[in-house]
């Protein structure tokens, strides 16, 4: 059974057996994440599917929920993308020029 705790440092989740996950999930993802898994969730009794259909909403749902909360996502993990931080540009962009 999966009990983490999140560390205050570095955005980490440590898990009961001492793996250390790095957050990989932004707000605006966790947020895009958690409506998409609600609605999953809620098109199992609009749509009526039948048993596999089911099955494969509530996955989807509860893994969209479950990846918002925790704030990391596998698949990310091994695509190597990070939405937490947002990259600032390095240089201020030049005044447009007046005509």
């Amino acid at each position: 059974m999966y009990r983490g705790a999140k560390c205050k440092r570095k955005g980490r989740i440590l898990t009961e057996r001492g793996a250390i996950m790095e957050k990989n999930v932004g707000k605006v993802d966790s947020y895009i994440r958690f409506l998409l898994g609600i609605s999953f969730l809620l098109n199992i009794f609009a749509l009526h599917t039948g048993v596999i259909g089911t099955i494969i909403l509530l996955v989807l749902g509860t893994g969209m929920i479950a990846t918002s909360i925790m704030g990391y996502c596998w698949v990310y993990a091994l695509l190597k993308i990070d939405t937490c931080t947002a990259a600032a540009p390095d240089e201020p962009q030049a005044p447009a020029a007046h005509h």
